[in-house]
């Protein structure tokens, strides 16, 4: 078994195989000869013997420009750690510090340890080196610059009692966080660096009377070990580890949403002396007590029956219920797709912008999953395409796209905000397939790029339905545009026989295919949608999941089952609506 994953997804007709920002244009800024933006590149490297200051480009002049990458390498004398005082702070402030950001790392390269990653309108608290040498990055993206930053840095004796990283919260601490929202994370967390052995931190998160507290795990992987009694992160509902344990969590997952019950949670994070793994990184949100949630939880924390969502009236405060549901506009696309197959190798190219939901997502630019657009800020896609790379920085999703490579007039790029992978996803089995990726910027709803319905029954045996995506042509037609291929649901008493896909098709998958094969979706592309046309509204039912051989006799591929996920995919969009 294979996933439909990262290799560029091919929709095969015959032949067997194994397994420009939408921000729109900007004027060009030049560097320029005042040494406000040194012209080898906005690279330097400090002699930090004697103290001095770092400066953004042209702070006390003007914003710093958009699209830069600067880098300072301070080197001290041996024996001596490097210490940062903010005098002055202002960067775009994001979640995560996606766009706009500074990151100062404990060594000469970006493969050290993180000692800090900061963005927004604050003064940031002092930031010290545990060796001679420090390296700062400040990157900006294309949009919204800002006044910057003042440093001043200085050296001092490093003493044999001097910690190296005194991280608040561990060393037998307990770090207390007063805030209505703000990040946690595993000491040195970078989404790629491990983190250090014998670690004991605790974090208490206090909010006023009459408040809980949600949990949003953006990133987890810790040594997995049954009971998670070595390395591994524990919730207590209260302001002590004698209070009632709510998790204790541990291996390769993705915890789904935790709340407190009252007004105050502690987090515990423990590693042992031996294997680690990349850590941990979260948000808290304190939010208003409401009546134990039953049923439907609106993103404010109010609750309300299931019944009354999607019933064109708004009974959660922020209108959360009405989120994702039939509007009258979804499913219709305005240059309507070609319905039918072709004997041509390879699938046959879509007529352009005829499938408007469809989302490339990529990381750092370079195109990996498909997805499909259900609201205008969600994109709903596969949770495997996330295995190796949930760091919402490096993601972005591109709408109104025909060709895969070259940038288009149509095409809307927006920078991924959240990442929600289905906290029951098991990458052994690929059970709960599923993913949300919600976009920091609306898309703009035109004639190119539009939502599709979510189904409001199963998928039945024989039905036809489309997958789309963009893929490897195993030397076939059409390279770089998107593709399109029409497949039938196969009847779930054939697909579990053990001649085909036998017990590796759960209750909530179907499979799509040809009994003699021939055509099929293939490797790559995961994440895209299998969507079929009911009283002329086209419909997502399947989210492209896994295969055994592409195109092969008696080998149908798999796909998620949206319609066991609704409530799921409704929750989710409404808690961080």
């Amino acid at each position: 078994m294979y996933p439909f994953t990262i290799l560029c997804f091919s929709l095969v007709i015959f032949g067997i195989s194994s397994a420009a920002s939408y921000h729109g244009t900007r004027e060009k800024r030049f560097i320029d000869d005042d040494g406000l933006i040194p012209k080898h590149g906005c690279k330097q490297t400090i002699n930090a013997t004697e103290d001095g200051f770092i400066l953004s480009p042209y702070f006390g002049v003007s914003n710093y420009p958009p699209d830069l990458i600067c880098t300072w390498t301070l080197q001290a004398l041996d024996g001596e750690v490097i210490r940062l005082q903010f005098n002055t702070f202002r960067l775009e402030n994001t979640r995560r510090c996606s766009r706009d950001y500074l990151r100062v790392f404990d060594g000469v390269d970006a493969f050290a340890t993180v000692l800090s990653n900061i963005c927004g309108d604050y003064i940031p608290s002092d930031v010290m080196s545990t060796g001679n040498q420090m390296l700062l990055m400040f990157r900006t993206d294309s949009a919204n610059e800002y006044e910057g930053f003042n440093i001043t840095y200085t050296t001092e004796v490093k003493t044999v009692t001097v910690e190296e990283i005194k991280v608040a919260g561990c060393n037998g601490e307990v770090e207390i966080l007063n805030g209505s929202r703000g990040f946690i994370s595993s000491p040195g967390y970078d989404g790629h660096s491990r983190y250090k052995p014998d670690l004991e931190c605790n974090w208490l998160i206090k909010a006023p009377p009459g408040n809980i507290i949600r949990l949003m795990f953006e990133d987890f992987l810790t040594e997995r070990i049954d009971g998670c009694l070595y390395d591994y992160v524990a919730i207590y509902d209260g302001n002590s580890n004698s209070s009632t344990k709510i998790a204790q969590m541990c291996g390769f997952l993705f915890p789904d949403d935790l709340y407190s019950t009252g007004s105050s949670l502690l987090i515990k994070f423990n590693s042992d002396a031996d294997v680690g793994g990349l850590g941990f990184n979260l948000t808290y949100q304190v939010m208003p007590k409401s009546e134990a949630c039953n049923m439907f939880r609106c993103g404010d924390g109010s609750c309300i029956f299931y019944e009354f969502m999607c019933n064109n009236r708004t009974e959660c405060p922020d209108n959360s219920d009405e989120a994702v549901c039939e509007d009258g506009h979804c499913g219709r696309p305005a240059i309507p797709p070609i319905e039918s197959n072709t004997k041509i190798v390879g699938g046959r190219m879509a007529l352009a912008h005829s499938w408007p939901w469809m989302v490339s997502l990529r990381i750092n630019g370079s195109h990996t999953c498909g997805g499909a657009i259900i609201h205008e800020q969600w994109v709903l896609t596969a949770a495997h395409c996330f295995e190796g790379n949930r760091h919402t920085i490096e993601w972005t999703a591109a709408a109104g796209k025909n060709s895969k490579l070259k940038t288009e007039a149509t095409e809307q790029l927006r920078h991924v905000e959240r990442i929600i992978v289905h906290s029951s996803y098991y990458y052994v089995t690929t059970v709960n397939d599923i993913a949300l990726v919600k976009v920091d910027t609306p898309f703009i709803l035109n004639s190119d790029v539009s939502t599709v319905c979510l189904p409001d029954r199963e998928p039945q045996a024989g039905q036809y339905g489309f997958v789309t995506g963009w893929g490897e042509v195993l030397g076939t037609c059409c390279p770089d545009v998107l593709k399109q291929v029409m497949l039938p649901i196969v009847p779930r008493s054939v697909c579990i026989q053990p001649d085909h896909l036998g017990n590796q098709v759960t209750d909530e998958m179907f499979c799509a295919g040809y009994e003699q094969g021939g055509q099929d979706a293939c490797q790559g592309d995961s994440g895209g949608p299998f969507v079929v046309k009911e009283a002329n509204v086209w419909h997502i039912h399947g989210i492209t999941s896994f295969g055994s051989l592409c195109a092969a006799p008696k080998s149908p591929g798999v796909y998620t089952k949206v319609f066991s996920y609704i409530s799921w995919i409704r929750e989710k969009i409404a808690a961080n609506f």
